[in-house]
């Protein structure tokens, strides 16, 4: 089964890095797909340094900061082309727990949809609320 994690990024160079290391030490084959929306801080930049030695990794380029719906759309209609039976959507920020991925993937089982909350019991993120937003 192949599957792709989409992340639109935007000034992230930070979080990129931490974030690629820990999604490819999941015990599931993931493919990623990074969205940049011109960065100011260089995030496009070192996504197509690090994608130079893997190629699990993409990167799509656009020319400025044009959103997260349209990044998500544009990727979408690129990748659904291709062999994947998986979409995996994420932010850069590490405000989603990537080591839930697995169960996320086991719970769809056969399902068009799977939709993980962190507005459910038990589940957290911190410094946010429903009520302010993050």
């Amino acid at each position: 089964m192949k599957n792709v994690v989409v992340i639109p990024t935007y000034n992230e160079r930070d979080n990129v890095q931490p974030l690629i290391e820990r999604l490819f030490q999941l015990p599931v084959k993931l493919d990623l797909f990074f969205v940049d929306d011109a960065s100011p801080d260089g995030t496009g930049d070192l996504l197509d340094e690090l994608g130079r030695t893997d190629r699990r990794l993409r990167i799509l380029h656009r020319p400025a900061k044009l959103g997260l719906g349209t990044a998500y759309r544009h990727v979408f209609h690129l990748l659904l082309k291709e062999p994947y039976e998986r979409f995996i959507t994420m932010d850069a920020d590490l405000s989603h727990p990537p080591e839930a991925i697995p169960e996320l993937l086991e719970a769809a089982g056969g399902a068009d949809l799977v939709i993980g909350s962190r507005y459910v019991s038990h589940a957290e993120i911190r410094n946010c609320s429903w009520a302010v937003g993050c």
